[in-house]
């Protein structure tokens, strides 16, 4: 859970305006078939504007898959994350168009403080977070992305420092 006291969060949605839900939720998809999961904090408050955490997935793996192999959902979603796993897609400019929708397909259903949205991965995923974050438009501002070689998993994070380390 989320301690919503010391985040600090600010207002950014009103009651109401937002269908995502608490927790988990699957089976998503945005315009060109990409299948991605979403995790809030269990507590998750709909008026409250989350930093975004899209976690893109390794070579050959699915969302779920991917979830379990970073195992960042607990850590981030305690810091009040709204997390995205999308599907792996094969590396192509069409799949970094598709998965640069993803950003604002969350933020359509999720309360997202718009300057606080952060890609990260490993292998392809972060092939992915670099190739999204500077070959696509975003209309919502890009706060940080990492992209993690093989050599560097396990290694603590400078780039997400609420999560602090991807998985060893």
């Amino acid at each position: 859970m989320a301690d919503y006291a010391s985040l600090q969060l600010q207002k950014g949605c009103a009651a109401g305006a937002k269908p995502g839900s608490s927790s988990a939720t699957d089976a998503l998809a945005v315009l060109e078939k990409v299948r991605y999961s979403v995790r809030t904090p269990r507590n998750y408050d709909a008026t409250l504007a989350h930093p975004l955490l899209v976690v893109f997935a390794p070579a050959g793996y699915a969302r779920h898959a991917s979830e379990h192999y970073y195992g960042l959902t607990h850590a981030a979603t305690a810091a009040g994350f709204v997390v995205a796993y999308p599907d792996h897609l094969g590396l192509s400019m069409r799949a970094f168009q598709a998965l640069g929708q993803l950003p604002s397909a969350v933020s359509a259903r999720w309360c997202i403080d718009e300057s606080q949205v952060y890609f990260a991965g490993h292998s392809d995923g972060g092939t992915t977070s670099a190739a999204v974050a500077f070959r696509t438009r975003h209309p919502l501002r890009l706060a940080h992305c990492s992209s993690v070689p093989p050599a560097s998993v396990g290694r603590t994070s400078p780039c997400i420092p609420a999560l602090g380390r991807f998985p060893s």
